[in-house]
């Protein structure tokens, strides 16, 4: 799995995009996204600055891809195997 061997900052980052991944699945089929999300709230972050924020950001689009080529993967598995 991709979130293997994941800590801290680059673990929120992973749950983060995987939240954000699960939102945007739902929203293309028309589904109501509950208020809260499963597994409770991401603890707040307050970044020192800008930079700091921007380096968060791309720390979440970088789980956000590597969750996305990891679902291809197994999406092309399946169909080669079926």
């Amino acid at each position: 799995m991709w979130v293997a061997g994941l800590t801290g900052d680059m673990l929120q980052a992973g749950v983060e995009a995987a939240r954000l991944g699960a939102a945007l699945r739902a929203k293309a089929r028309a589904e109501q996204v509950s208020g809260r999300p499963v597994g409770g709230d991401a603890p707040p972050r307050h970044s020192e600055d800008y930079a700091s924020e921007v380096d968060w950001l791309l720390r979440i689009a970088r789980a956000y891809a590597g969750l996305r080529r990891q679902q291809g993967a197994v999406r092309h598995e399946v169909s080669v195997a079926g």
